[in-house]
Order: structure tokens, then sequence, then C-alpha cells
């Protein structure tokens, strides 16, 4: 804990009277005073390759903890960090996870991070293409010799073998020719000027790889049949191929290497004034937006945790984030995902409510939050959910619902719905009918998930992830299932997966499983209904159905079984 005497003395005061606002004053400057220090310190004058915050995680993730102040004390505490390094979630983050991703992005280090892996992943990619090209020439070799051997004693074998496979190596060299003659015009295509010498070299190489390849192909036609220079041509245009990717590759590799010495003589010009300037830019914005998130409320911005509300940490936070994903599929659905990326959401210690930065793609969560932690969160992502819908198609259409008609202020409007869709999230989807009909028919319509289809959590939705972590999963998956000792998670897993995929009698098998290992799944309990439905086997779905509301009498989900069990009696 970084405290001094006169930090000491400040929270003191700051115990003896917590509502009087000239100390809730003092008590944040000190905060952020000690923050900007301790990353200061740690940058080391930006000598430091990355911020290693990790000896003040309690001050940075979770604000000054004046321990007298919590139940539970320094026990609640260690609490605290333990939920943060529980969840390695790449999409929340800390204070301190935040300050040090945006400490590499600001000094370049993460820029350089990549590079060098984009040019590892390059000179494996490389080296991987001249390896197939090797194997086309060896098996290109082995047709050859093949056919020689069948030609023997019919009178078309020439005296001397070892005369005609060096003919026949001769292509090697044409395919050398034609790499060195192809990297010369991308460079000459690129702007390289080349002097008279290197020009004339250019054309010999042209003229001697042309002289080459008309030897080689004298030879196919003296000693083979029509179908076998056809299979010998084939193994050519592949290695053609690949030599021209080999070039593409090496060309983007070239390229990385230049902006990674660019990046290194940028970065090693920062002076220390430039780096401090940087840092304290990083810190300024986001104490800007957490005293803004207080303001909102009316409030103010206090980093200090007390009894006034549990902080935020990762796990609370990744909790709520589920039930959103849940009730609101489509939040993170949109252009801007694909453009942008998925939010990040940022814990900072503060209080008030969450809001959204535009500017960083990012929720921004005060660790203390006005009222309900669920319910700030909702406020944030209905911001980032408004904002990435540019066209506003979902405001005009709740502003047709009858008792909304008579809103024109855009505003109004905007604040109205955000009040409803967190009546929805935190009432409603629990199954608790409060919102008026109408509203209920829009958020149904516009929100909810989609009605007669499998339920599919985000961690596994493939419109969510890039196919390659899409597969990625599904191989895991299917790995743990075929090994015996999948998990109850793992089932479910990949009988969502075969479910999206319309497989459904693996569907059922694997949703099966997961309920034999684990019978209060109910997600998996739910979704066999959905897939029994889809098969038509109606008596089986009901039988889930049944027993979902028997388990869950009261949710949003427990309604939609209800209406199922209507139809299928």
């Amino acid at each position: 804990m970084y405290i001094d005497k006169s930090s000491k003395s400040t929270l003191l005061k700051f115990r003896q009277n917590p509502a009087d606002q000239r100390i809730q004053t003092e008590v944040n400057r000190m905060y952020w005073d000690a923050i900007y220090k301790l990353v200061r310190e740690s940058a080391g004058a930006g000598k430091a390759s990355r911020l290693d915050l990790s000896a003040h995680a309690l001050l940075f993730d979770c604000g000054i903890l004046d321990f007298d102040l919590i139940d539970g004390g320094r026990k609640q505490a260690e609490s605290f960090i333990a939920e943060n390094k529980s969840v390695p979630d790449k999409n929340i983050y800390t204070f301190s996870e935040w300050l040090a991703r945006e400490y590499q992005r600001a000094l370049s280090f993460d820029k350089k991070d990549e590079l060098r892996q984009e040019i590892k992943l390059l000179d494996s990619q490389i080296y991987r293409k001249w390896d197939e090209i090797k194997e086309f020439q060896n098996e290109r070799r082995s047709f050859f010799s093949s056919k020689l051997d069948g030609l023997s004693g019919k009178g078309r074998m020439y005296a001397n073998p070892l005369a005609v496979m060096d003919r026949f190596y001769q292509i090697e060299n044409a395919e050398q020719l034609f790499y060195d003659i192809s990297v010369a015009q991308k460079e000459i295509a690129g702007g390289k000027f080349l002097d008279i010498s290197a020009k004339r070299e250019l054309v010999q190489k042209n003229t001697e790889q042309q002289k080459l390849k008309t030897a080689f192909s004298n030879l196919l036609n003296e000693t083979m049949d029509f179908e076998s220079v056809k299979e010998m041509q084939g193994f050519g245009d592949s290695i053609t191929v690949l030599t021209g990717e080999v070039i593409e590759l090496e060309i983007a590799k070239r390229k990385m290497d230049v902006n990674l010495e660019k990046i290194n003589a940028e970065s090693a010009n920062f002076s220390p004034q430039e780096i401090e300037a940087r840092i304290n830019e990083i810190i300024d914005y986001l104490r800007e937006l957490v005293t803004l998130s207080s303001k909102r409320v009316h409030a103010m911005s206090l980093s200090v945790t007390a009894l006034i509300s549990v902080p935020a940490t990762k796990m609370s936070v990744k909790t709520v984030l589920e039930k959103i994903s849940e009730f609101d599929p489509k939040v993170f659905k949109n252009e801007r995902v694909k453009y942008m990326g998925m939010p990040n959401f940022v814990i900072v210690p503060g209080y008030g409510k969450s809001l959204y930065d535009w500017k960083n793609n990012a929720i921004i969560i005060p660790s203390l939050s006005y009222g309900k932690l669920d319910e700030s969160i909702f406020y944030g992502v209905i911001e980032y959910k408004l904002d990435a819908d540019e066209d506003k198609v979902l405001l005009m259409e709740y502003n047709k619902i009858e008792e909304n008609k008579g809103i024109k202020s855009h505003l109004r409007l905007k604040e109205k719905f955000s009040k409803d869709y967190v009546v929805y999230m935190s009432q409603e989807t629990r199954g608790y009918k409060v919102l008026p009909k109408d509203t209920r028919v829009f958020f149904n319509r516009e929100i909810s998930p989609v009605r007669y289809e499998i339920k599919m959590p985000l961690e596994y939705d493939p419109v969510a992830m890039s196919q390659e972590a899409f597969v990625d999963l599904k191989q895991q998956l299917q790995t743990h299932v075929k090994s015996g000792q999948g998990s109850a998670e793992h089932f479910y897993g990949m009988g969502i997966i075969d479910g999206y995929y319309e497989a459904y009698d693996a569907a059922i098998e694997n949703m099966k499983q997961a309920l034999t290992l684990q019978p209060d799944f109910l997600d998996a309990l739910y979704n066999l209904g959905i897939v029994y439905m889809k098969k038509h086997m109606r008596k089986e779905a009901a039988q889930c159905f049944t027993m979902y509301i028997q388990k869950t009498p009261q949710s949003w989900w427990t309604s939609v079984c209800q209406e199922y069990l209507t139809k299928l009696r």
C-alpha cells in the first residue's frame, strides 16, 4: 500500500467524516497523485518495455483500501484480488492492466511485439513453402526416374542414364532463375532503380531461363508419352505457384523489418519528458472519464473502497456481461465489431455509473457503483449499443410505441429507453412482467433472444469470433468429448455447435451426456428441448420443458418453456 504520513492523516479525517466533500476531494487527489508517481517510477523514464504494477495491485485496482471501513477487512481485500486474477478474459481489464496495455501502445512496444511475432510467423510460412517446393521437386524426380526405368530394353532408353538425369536437373536451375527474375521484377515495380549492368544481368537470366525450359520440354517429349508429360507439367505449375507465394511472403517480411527498424528508431529518440507526457495523458483521460461518471449521478468522484458498495472485480463484471449476452444477444453483433472488435471493459477506481468511451472502444466501469453494479454496467452497454446503432434504427422503432410517440427530444427518448432497458435486464429477464405490454413486445422483438432457436452463449457463438478461433474451439471440444473425460461444459459446448450445424442427432447425444454429468445444467436441458422440437419429437421436447419449469419456476426462459408446452399439447 502506497500511503505516506500525510495520506494517513487525510484518511483518518475521512474515516471520521466520510460525507465531507472537502475531505473527499483531498482523498481523491491523494489517490491520483500516488497513481501518477507509481506509474512514472514503474516506467523508468520509458526504459521499461512494460509497466509492472503488480506490487501495488490493491491500490490501482480497488482504490484506497481503508480496512476499517470494509466488512471483513484485509480478508475481503484479498478476495477482490483473487477474483481479478481468476478471470483471464481478454476484454475485461483492471485499472493496472489497462494502464500497462496503454503504456505499450503509447510507446509502440505493443507494435514491436506484434511485428516481431508476425515476422516470426512469416519466417515459418516461408520455410514451409520452400519445403513444399522441395517435396514437389523430389516427387517429380521420382516420377521421371520411374518412367525412364519403364522404358528400359525398349530401344528408347539412352545409353547413358546419368547424362539424361543431368539434363533433367537443369529444370531446377531454371526454377531458381525464375525466382531471381520474379524478385527483381517485384523490386522494379516497387520503385527500385537498376543500373545498366543490373539490367543486362536480368536480360541474361531471362534468356538462360527460356533456354533451360525449352531443353527440358524437349527432354520430356523425347522420353515420355502425352499423359506423363502433362503429369510433369503439373509438378512445374505447382512449383511456380508456390514460388510466387514465397516471394509475396518475403516482400511482406521485408516491409515489416523496415517498420520494426523505424519504430525502434522512433522509440529510442523519445525524451524522458515526452514519455512522461504520454503516460500522464493516458492517466488524465481515464481520470476525466471517471469524474464524468460521478458528475452524471451528481456525486463526488471517490477512489476509496468503503461501505458504499462492494468494489467491482473482473469476476463480477464477467457475470453481468454473461447475462447481457444471454438476454441481448445482438448487442455485440454489429458493423462496429467487424472493424473495431469487441468493446473492452475497464474497471477504474471511482464512484458513479458506467459510460462508453468511443475513443478507445471501451466501457469504463467505476469500481464503486452508484446503485447496483449490474445496473451501472447496463448503462454503459446502453451507450455503446446506441452509439453503434449509427442509423438510429433501434430508437426509431422504440419511438413507434404508442406511449413514446409524443417524445420528440432525442435525449429524452434515449433516457426513457435506458430506464426501460435496465428494467428489462434486471426484472423482466427474471420473469417479472413490469414493463407496459407494448414495451415488453418491443424488447421481446428487438432485444431478447430469438425464440425457437438454440440458446447460444457468446463464448460459443461463431459470429462473435474469427473463423480461425471458432475452428480451434470446435477442435478443442471434440478432443475433450472423444477422450471420454470431457466435462459437462465440454459436451454442452459440442452440442451447441452440433445444433448450429443442424447435426441434431449428435447435438441430442451431447446434451444428454452433459445432463448425465450435471443433472441441474439448465441451459443443456433447455437446448435439448429445442433440438427435440426441431426433430419433431414433441413428447421428448415437452418432457424437457416441463422439467425446466419444475427446476426454475420463475424466469424469462421459464415463460418461454410455458409457451412451448402450450403449443406442443
